[in-house]
């Protein structure tokens, strides 16, 4: 029998909204009967509305704190029960959160009899601004701990999940990141941004302390002193001001502090001699080194999290220890002066991707859908 599936996503905007995207778009494919809970605020609103859903629900949310208070008491006291009334006469079998948000649970409270899976992108807080990401962690392990079934995105935290939540491992997956493909589906004008002479190392991502881009801009002066065909473009949002100073001083750098729109960000990505580069001082994966690998970019990055799962050293790209200057250093060092190397790197990266296709990837989420609870 079909199930019917209710994907349960609030979330705006980011990696996480395309995630959310392509995975509701994979089960469609593969023959799901899916419905649809989402933000009036998803910056891929237009594209849901293009799938072969069963029903969509359009739910307002918010994009602040004032905004957050007043949207929240209105979803607490009102709208949540239109989602009730929406599906009063279906039997909803199995809820499907993406990604969290922090009314997902009480939504999820709204069909009692119904499977709950979760997808958990960050099975640990990282560090930097702590208590916000403790707050965030703590809030989601409610809904963690009421799911039937957690998904992981690295083998690395799948022991740790089943232990924190009292789950047994056959309820804990892994489903690894699919590439976002979409970014490709955009036209790009040529990029003059990067020099055809010059290595050109970029780090592309939000702006948050565990990106380690104190350990960057080091490295980065560093390599400066003995090799002066280099450049480096920091891009994303966030709050760049602590690392203000610092960049500032150093030749050859240039900083897109802004937001990054979907249709942007393979511009970013095409050019010559791009090398990606991905400090994290801890983290759990990175939806960006699939990216970078998909538009041929060498990609260096630190073992940390499940990193070591999507990219293999001198095989898929570049590993080094995180937190550790010299080692980035050397790493820099070796992708400018070992290019036929490298290139093989690429090569066997592009061709890793091809299992993560979406597609591919939402069938083993039906599997787990169709399990019996």
């Amino acid at each position: 029998m079909n199930k019917n599936i209710l994907v349960n996503y609030l979330g705006r905007k980011g990696g996480t909204a395309l995630y959310s995207f392509e995975m509701v778009k994979g089960l469609i494919e593969n023959g799901a009967s899916v419905y649809g809970i989402i933000s009036n605020q998803n910056e891929m609103l237009e594209e849901w509305k293009k799938l072969n859903l069963k029903k969509l629900i359009i739910v307002p949310t918010y994009s602040g704190k004032i905004s957050c208070l007043i949207a929240t008491i209105k979803f607490l006291l009102k709208n949540r029960y239109k989602i009730k009334d929406e599906f009063k006469n279906l039997n909803i079998d199995v809820v499907y959160v993406p990604a969290f948000h922090i009314w997902s649970e009480y939504i999820n409270e709204l069909f009692p009899n119904a499977k709950k899976i979760i997808t958990n992108h960050d099975p640990l807080p990282h560090s930097g601004n702590i208590l916000k990401n403790k707050l965030i962690w703590i809030y989601n392990k409610r809904s963690l701990k009421k799911a039937n079934d957690i998904i992981l995105l690295s083998e690395k935290f799948k022991i740790i999940v089943s232990k924190l939540y009292n789950k047994k491992l056959e309820n804990v997956h892994v489903i690894p990141h699919g590439i976002f493909d979409f970014y490709n589906s955009f036209k790009v004008e040529k990029n003059s941004m990067y020099s055809k002479e010059k290595i050109n190392f970029i780090f592309f991502g939000r702006i948050e302390r565990y990106k380690g881009l104190h350990i960057l801009a080091k490295a980065y002066e560093l390599l400066y002193k003995k090799y002066k065909d280099i450049t480096l473009t920091v891009i994303g949002n966030g709050n760049f001001s602590e690392y203000e100073k610092e960049y500032a001083k150093l030749e050859g750098v240039t900083v897109i502090n802004r937001w990054i729109k979907d249709e942007e960000v393979k511009y970013f990505f095409t050019g010559d001699n791009i090398i990606t580069v991905l400090p994290y001082l801890d983290a759990t994966q990175s939806g960006v080194i699939n990216i970078a690998m998909m538009n041929k970019s060498l990609v260096i990055a630190t073992n940390t999290g499940g990193i070591g799962e999507q990219v293999k050293n001198k095989e898929t790209g570049l590993l080094i220890a995180p937190n550790n200057v010299n080692e980035l250093v050397d790493a820099m060092e070796y992708a400018i002066k070992n290019k036929i190397e490298c290139k093989q790197y690429i090569d066997n990266a592009s061709k890793m991707l091809s299992i993560l296709d979406w597609k591919n990837l939402s069938k083993n989420l039906l599997e787990i859908i169709n399990r019996e609870k």
